[in-house]
């Protein structure tokens, strides 16, 4: 039985998309291509891609923007340009646009937003070309919070109590810093090292993580208030932290030998660093992890194709790819397990093969859940929500066919109810929602289609995740494959570090093994 619906979350008109967040509520972020070839921020809710537009005053004409992060209300923090074309930090709230200014200078961009509405990101100051982290609240407006060196200094995440980490310059190196209580403190005082440019994760206790470098190698830290300490690795001399939990779990990537071979980690608190593994390849790299402690992140196939996954109950699952997607890497995981992120589709144009496409995965389970509390409001919820609650029992133990028929019997179920006026609007949408779930799940497929699904899921290593939803494959070319792994590598690349910069997409990702050679 499939684990995950994996659906495209559409454009604004244009042809790309990207999802680059999503809150608790599975609402996403990112960009999205208008049908002018702009691209402007959104919030994908309940199926539908919400234009969030601009800083101009046609918000939605002429004029960039981008959703970096967003917060259990649906607040969105990112950049956006304004009337003279300037790219400044915004805050979306109710679909209003705010303009956050800067320090001075010209630019700005939000990067990261906590549940007060507080944002962070960087501001440049005036006159020179530097710039420093920030602290929006609607009560303070933008603040500088310095920097403790000579140059910059850069705001990467906040947690609800508005503590800020980032990094800072000095002279030639890169240090971590934790912006607290009005203080912003080194996290590494007199050690001569380098913390990847890539940025630091925060959580709600103060703990930071990050990359640093030392004895001519690259290396993790973890900071819990005094002091950091090396998170280890997978038996190579190199690791990138890139995002932890509120119980100090923290996912990245490590080499495994010191031959620069890469796999996922998930290290806890006792000390040990856990191999994630990969989808049959040799590579593989966590992005994101939520409370529980499931990973998200990218892992090669046996094709040398990259995936996004999903790694839980100690399994890494391949999430596959909405219709004819090629490869792709799974940017933020929320508490209820959603994932969302990037994949790359083909274009069927020559010289502009691929495009980057947007995408949600949804547990089934959690679409069980969801459409039982749906049928629980409506006045005869106690038949239908105990026909959904049997539904969800057959899917657990892995029961197609009497999975596929309860489901069935709730759709026929709604009809004969639909015949209430009353009732014939919510009977005609949970219809519709089961007809949905029936086909994440593989009810709607011929014998035909099973088993063409089966064999391209086969070609693809893309595992029984794959929803029956996902059109059947065409197999690359090697001509072709080679293409979409450069394509890929150009746009989303084979590692986290780089591709998420101060929490947002950059064209130019860093593998831990390329973060060293950068030393």
């Amino acid at each position: 039985m499939p684990v995950y619906e994996i659906l495209d979350i559409g454009t604004l008109g244009g042809d790309e998309a990207q999802g680059l967040d999503i809150n608790d509520r599975g609402e996403v972020t990112g960009e999205a291509a208008t049908a002018t070839g702009t691209s402007h921020a959104f919030v994908y809710r309940d199926g539908e891609m919400i234009d969030l537009g601009n800083l101009k005053a046609d918000r939605y004409g002429a004029g960039a923007s981008s959703g970096a992060a967003i917060n259990n209300k649906g607040e969105v923090a990112g950049r956006a340009e304004n009337e003279e074309g300037l790219r400044h930090a915004v805050l979306y709230t109710n679909e209003s646009a705010i303009d956050l200014g800067t320090l001075g200078g010209a630019y700005s961009e939000g990067h990261a937003i906590n549940e007060a509405g507080q944002v962070t990101g960087i501001a440049f100051t005036p006159g020179v070309s530097q710039y420093h982290a920030f602290l929006y609240s609607t009560a303070s407006g933008l603040q500088d919070l310095g920097t403790l060196g000579d140059s910059y200094s850069t705001g990467d995440h906040i947690n609800d109590a508005g503590d800020v980490a980032g990094i800072y310059q000095l002279q030639y190196d890169i240090h971590a810093y934790l912006h607290t209580q009005g203080s912003m403190v080194d996290l590494s005082p007199g050690l001569s090292s380098y913390i990847s440019p890539s940025g630091v994760a925060l959580n709600s206790a103060g703990h930071v993580v990050g990359t640093y470098r030392i004895d001519d190698t690259t290396r993790s830290f973890i900071y819990r208030g005094s002091g950091i300490a090396d998170v280890g690795t997978l038996g190579g001399a190199i690791a990138a932290a890139v995002a932890l939990n509120d119980s100090d779990q923290v996912t990245g990537d490590s080499t495994i030998t010191d031959t620069g071979a890469s796999h996922a980690f998930l290290w806890s608190t006792d000390g040990i660093m856990n191999d994630l593994g990969t989808l049959g390849g040799d590579f593989s790299n966590g992005t994101s992890i939520n409370g529980s402690g499931q990973v998200t992140g990218q892992a090669a196939t046996e094709t040398d194709l990259y995936h996004p996954f999903v790694y839980l109950n100690g399994e890494m699952i391949d999430l596959g790819l909405p219709g004819e997607g090629v490869q792709g890497v799974g940017t933020a995981i929320n508490a209820l397990g959603q994932v969302t992120g990037i994949y790359q589709v083909r274009s069927g144009d020559r010289y502009q093969p691929f495009y980057s496409r947007g995408f949600i995965a949804t547990p089934i389970s959690l679409l069980f859940s969801k459409l039982q509390d749906k049928a629980s409001t409506v006045g005869p919820g106690t038949i239908l929500r105990a026909t959904i609650r049997r539904a969800a029992r057959y899917y657990d133990r892995s029961d197609a066919e009497r999975t596929c028929s309860t489901l069935k019997a709730f759709e026929l179920e709604t009809s004969l109810l639909s015949y209430r006026r009353k009732w014939r609007d919510e009977m005609t949408k949970l219809a519709a929602d089961a007809r949905s779930l029936m086909t994440s799940v593989g009810c709607n497929t011929t014998e035909d289609n099973a088993k063409q699904l089966s064999k391209s899921a086969a070609e693809t290593t893309t595992t029984t995740t794959t929803t029956a939803a996902v059109a059947v494959r065409r197999a690359l070319t090697s001509e072709e494959k080679a293409q979409a792994q450069q394509w890929y590598r150009e746009h989303f690349g084979i590692g986290t570090n780089g591709i998420f910069v101060n929490g947002r997409f950059e064209a130019r990702p860093r593998t831990a093994t390329q973060i060293q050679n950068e030393f």
